[in-house]
C-alpha cells in the first residue's frame, strides 16, 4: 500500500492581487540568483543589499523549522550554470513587514525582491527583505534539476532549487521521533560487495512532527524502505541538507520481515541477540529507571514482553545473550525473569538458563554480562564457565563459554559467546587505522584485537561442534575476525556461500551512525562445516525507527519489531 503525505504549499499573505510590472526592472539590472550563489559554500555577495527576480517555487512561511519562501530562476534560465545553484532562500516569516504589501504570495508568480545577503550557519539566503513587488502570475512550470547523486558538491549546487531524486530509500531514523526526519540514500540499498559509507540526505517537512508528521506511521519509515522519486526543495540546515518534499511522497517497497523461516529437518539451531540492556532494577519492580537499561517497571515489563515474543517465534534449541544486566542467577536476577517470560507462554519445552556459581560469576565486575538459555528437552549443559579476555591491564568483558550435548543424538558442542569492546568512544590505546583495513576499524579496534586474540588462543577445538557467536562490535573484513578465520573459525555468512550458493553480500545486524552495519557474528569452525544447513539474520529490531516501541506502548500493543536495537542472528545445523 502506498502512503501519501499531503501538505499545503501556499500560504496566503493578503487578500488584493495589484500587478507591479510596470515597477520591475529590465532583467540585466538585477543580479542573477546563480551570481548570488557562486560557486563555493558562501555567497561572494554576502552582506551587500541586492534586487533579485525569480519565481515563487514553494512557500514554507507556516514551517516553524523554515520562516520563508524559494525562488529559483525563470526556468529558461535555471540550468545555464550547473556548478552553482540558481534558487535561493528568502526569510521571510509571516509577520514581517516590507512595502507595498498588498497581494497573495503564492507558488509560481514571478516576484522581484529587495533584501541582503546572509549566509545563516551555511545557508545563502536573502533577508532584511523591504520590496517585494509582483511580476507576473503565468504559473509557468518550474525547472526541476535532477540529482543522481547526493555529494556535498551536488547538494551545494542545488541548495534552495526545486530537484528530483531518483531510487530514494530510507537509510536512517533516528531522528524520526525527535525531529521528524528520516536520512535518504540514493540507489539500491547495500547492493555492492563492500561496506562503503554512504552520502545521506536528511528528508524533512521542516515543522516538529507533532505538527506536520513525515508519515502517518513510525512503521512507514523503516531502514531499507525504497521511496518512489521525490520532488522537493534542497535546503541547508542544522550542519546537513535538506530535502523537503513539495509534493506527496509515495512508498515503493516497505517490506517488514513476518515469523521466521525454519527447515524441515535439523539438528541444533542457535539464535543470538544483543538484548539492549535488559536491566531489571531491584529484580521485585522497584529500583527505576535503571543505570542502562529501562527508565520504568512498565517499559521494562514491554522489554521483556516482546524479547519473549521473538524468541518463542525463533524457537531456537539454544539462545545465546549479550548485554544482559550482570546481577547473578538468583529468581529476581534479570535472566530469571526473560527465562519465566519465555516460559509463560509455552506449553512444554521450556527453557532453563545455564548459570554460574557466585565465585565465578564474580570473576566478571561489567554492568553487563552474556547468558545462554536453552531448551530442557533438546539439550543438557555440563560445563559453564567465563574466559578471561583481559590483556594489557585492560579491562574486559570475560567469554561465557558453555559445553553441552544434544540429547537426541549425544552429539557434544562447545559454544563461546562473546561481547568485545563497543566502538562508540575512543580507547586510550587507539592507534591510526590500520591501511588495509575495510572500513576504518574505528574506536577501541586495538583493543578488539586483542580481546580476540587472547580469547583465540585459549579456545581450543573440541570433539564436537565449536561455535563463537555474539557482538563482535567488528565488521566482517577487520581484525577480530580476519584472526579468527586464520585459526580456521569461519563466518557463517561465507560458509553458505561456499556450500550452498548463496551470494556472499554485505548485510546488516545493527545501525551505527546511520549506517546499517553487520556487528553480530555466528563462527563455526571449518572442522564442523559440514554441519552447517542454513543461517539468517531476522531483520526485525535494527531497521526499524526507535519510536515504533513508543507508539506500541501508547497503544497497548504488542509486535515482534524493535524488541531491541540489533537484529537477531540464527543457525540451524544438520
Amino acid at each position: 500500500m502506498n502512503y501519501l503525505i499531503f501538505f499545503v504549499l501556499v500560504i496566503g499573505m493578503s487578500i488584493s492581487t495589484n500587478m507591479h510590472a510596470d515597477q520591475c526592472l529590465p532583467r540585466d539590472k538585477v543580479k542573477s540568483i546563480s551570481e548570488i550563489q557562486g560557486i563555493t559554500d558562501s555567497s561572494p555577495l554576502t552582506g551587500q543589499r541586492v534586487i533579485i527576480q525569480g519565481r515563487i517555487i514553494a512557500n514554507m512561511q507556516d514551517r516553524s523549522k523554515l520562516k520563508g519562501i524559494y525562488v529559483a530562476e525563470q526556468p529558461e534560465r535555471s540550468h545555464l550554470n550547473p556548478d552553482s545553484s540558481s534558487g535561493i532562500f528568502m526569510y521571510l516569516p509571516a509577520s514581517h513587514s516590507y512595502s507595498p504589501k498588498k497581494f497573495t504570495l503564492k507558488t509560481g508568480q514571478s516576484i522581484q525582491i529587495t533584501g541582503r545577503i546572509k549566509e545563516h550557519y551555511g545557508l545563502t539566503e536573502l533577508t532584511q527583505i523591504s520590496e517585494i513587488l509582483l511580476c507576473a502570475s503565468d504559473n509557468q512550470r518550474p525547472y526541476i534539476k535532477i540529482l543522481n547523486s547526493i555529494d556535498t558538491r551536488t547538494l551545494e549546487s542545488a541548495e534552495g532549487m526545486l530537484v528530483r531524486i531518483n531510487q530514494p530509500w530510507i537509510s536512517g531514523n533516528k531522528d524520526l521521533g525527535r525531529y521528524g526526519e528520516v536520512q535518504l540514500s540514493i540507489g539500491d540499498p547495500l547492493s555492492t560487495g563492500k561496506r562503503v559509507k554512504q552520502e545521506t540526505l536528511v528528508l524533512s517537512m521542516g515543522e516538529k512532527p507533532s505538527i506536520r508528521p513525515l508519515f502517518p506511521h513510525s512503521t512507514d519509515a523503516r531502514i531499507g524502505t525504497k521511496l518512489k522519486p521525490i520532488t522537493g526543495i534542497i535546503h541547508f540546515g542544522y550542519g546537513k541538507y535538506w530535502l523537503i518534499p513539495t509534493l506527496p511522497v509515495e512508498i515503493e517497497d516497505a517490506f517488514r520481515p513476518e515469523k521466521p523461516y525454519q527447515p524441515e529437518h535439523y539438528r541444533l539451531s542457535l539464535v543470538h541477540l544483543n538484548i539492549k540492556n535488559l536491566f531489571n532494577g531491584t529484580g521485585d519492580g522497584k529500583g527505576f529507571p535503571t543505570t542502562r537499561g529501562a527508565r520504568s517497571f512498565t517499559e521494562y515489563q514491554f522489554q521483556l514482553a516482546k524479547l519473549a515474543l521473538n524468541f518463542n517465534e525463533i524457537n531456537a534449541n539454544i539462545i545465546a545473550l549479550s548485554e544482559l544486566e550482570n546481577d547473578g542467577y538468583g529468581s529476581e536476577s534479570a535472566i530469571a525473569d526473560l527465562v519465566d517470560a519465555i516460559n509463560s507462554n509455552r506449553e512444554d519445552n521450556h527453557y532453563k538458563y545455564a548459570s554460574l556459581s557466585q565465585k565465578d560469576a564474580n570473576q566478571s565486575t561489567d554492568a553487563i554480562t552474556q547468558g545462554v538459555l536453552y531448551q530442557t528437552d533438546f539439550i543438557d549443559i555440563n560445563e559453564v564457565k567465563f574466559l578471561s579476555l583481559q590483556s594489557s591491564n585492560y579491562p574486559a568483558r570475560p567469554a561465557f563459554l558453555v559445553k553441552g550435548e544434544i540429547k537426541n543424538s549425544r552429539q557434544t558442542f562447545q559454544i563461546a559467546v562473546i561481547h568485545l569492546k563497543s566502538r562508540a568512544r575512543p580507547c586510550s590505546e587507539d592507534i591510526a587505522p590500520k591501511k588495509d583495513a575495510e572500513p576504518t576499524e574505528g574506536n577501541c579496534h586495538q583493543r578488539r584485537e586483542n580481546q580476540m586474540k587472547t580469547l583465540l588462543d585459549q579456545l581450543q577445538p573440541s570433539p564436537g561442534i565449536d561455535l563463537i557467536i555474539g557482538d563482535f562490535n567488528a565488521y566482517p573484513k577487520e581484525r577480530p575476525l580476519v584472526m579468527a578465520k586464520q585459526k580456521g573459525w569461519m563466518r557463517t555468512e561465507e560458509l553458505e556461500h561456499q556450500m550452498n550458493g548463496i551470494p556472499l553480500r554485505i548485510d546488516y545486524t545493527y545501525v551505527f551512525n546511520d549506517q546499517p552495519v553487520i556487528l553480530d557474528h555466528m563462527l563455526l569452525h571449518q572442522r564442523d562445516q559440514h554441519l552447517f544447513l542454513k543461517r539468517f539474520d531476522w531483520h526485525i529490531n535494527a531497521a526499524e525507527a526507535s519510536r515504533v516501541t513508543k507508539e506500541e506502548q501508547i497503544s497497548n500493543r504488542i509486535s515482534r519489531y524493535r524488541s531491541s536495537d540489533h537484529d537477531p542472528n540464527v543457525l540451524y545445523l544438520k
